[in-house]
């Protein structure tokens, strides 16, 4: 009886621990690492140049991204149908890509904006936002048909305020370009890039690429990377990069089902 108990106990024993180094992921194997493919190497890539990197700042080399909504106050002195189009058309799209709770959203109540669009040209902006508009000249010293300008906390790389400036002196395919290009960098991807000439970000600003104010399908990715729950404020290159192989076996794997 005494051997029979005995042997109850180790058993019991026995099951309690696997139990707990299970529960403990000491035997759990170590997950085979996901091998991207020629094409989703270059996402990354781009990823780290893009999102990583600054067109005019000092470069945060750090993911950097709004944790809240985005409300957005628009100045529009010439109350263009087309930008107006435009600005509605990209926040949809972002919004519809974003998949960690991220919108954008447009308001009248200037009070309690967190980022504003100015549509005008160099001398209004002057007068109604004097403080953009040195801040703007201070930061750069050629021609530009947008600029935007993000503040974010460095302990954190959380973005808090946003700033876009449209010149509508330029041709109106011009401004459209600028609108999506800036308000996309306003979220996070603060970077240009030689790339790919048919991205949002591609640094020679041409307007003879009919698609030049839509999303490309790496723009997309980009976004989608970003805005996704499992990328932080704050990541490095290296983290940015596990985060996405991630995303991307998960999609594949849905694929695949």
């Amino acid at each position: 009886m005494k051997k029979i108990i005995i042997g109850l106990l180790i058993t019991t024993l026995l099951v309690s621990l696997v139990t707990f180094f299970y529960k403990s992921d000491i035997f759990v194997l170590s997950e085979k690492e996901y091998i991207p493919s020629e094409y989703e190497l270059k996402q990354i890539e781009y990823f780290n140049e893009i999102a990583l990197k600054s067109e005019y700042f000092d470069n945060p080399e750090r993911v950097t991204k709004w944790r809240k909504k985005m409300s957005l106050f628009v100045f529009d002195e010439t109350n263009s149908e087309e930008n107006l189009k435009t600005i509605t058309n990209t926040i949809e799209d972002i919004n519809s890509i974003s998949s960690d709770g991220f919108q954008i959203e447009i308001t009248d109540d200037y009070n309690n904006s967190n980022a504003f669009m100015y549509l005008c040209n160099k001398n209004k902006l002057e007068k109604i936002a004097p403080k953009f508009y040195d801040l703007l000249n201070d930061s750069i010293n050629y021609d530009y048909s947008g600029f935007s300008y993000v503040e974010f906390k460095w302990s954190n790389f959380v973005i808090t305020k946003a700033l876009i400036f449209i010149d509508t002196d330029y041709p109106i395919e011009e401004q459209k370009h600028s609108i999506v290009e800036e308000l996309t960098q306003s979220i996070g991807l603060l970077n240009d890039s030689d790339k790919y000439p048919e991205s949002i970000f591609y640094d020679n600003d041409s307007i003879k690429n009919s698609k030049s104010y839509q999303y490309s399908k790496m723009d997309i990715a980009l976004i989608s990377f970003l805005y996704n729950p499992k990328m932080k404020p704050g990541y490095g290159a290296k983290s940015a990069e596990l985060v996405i192989k991630k995303i991307l076996k998960n999609r594949n794997d849905v694929l695949n089902r």
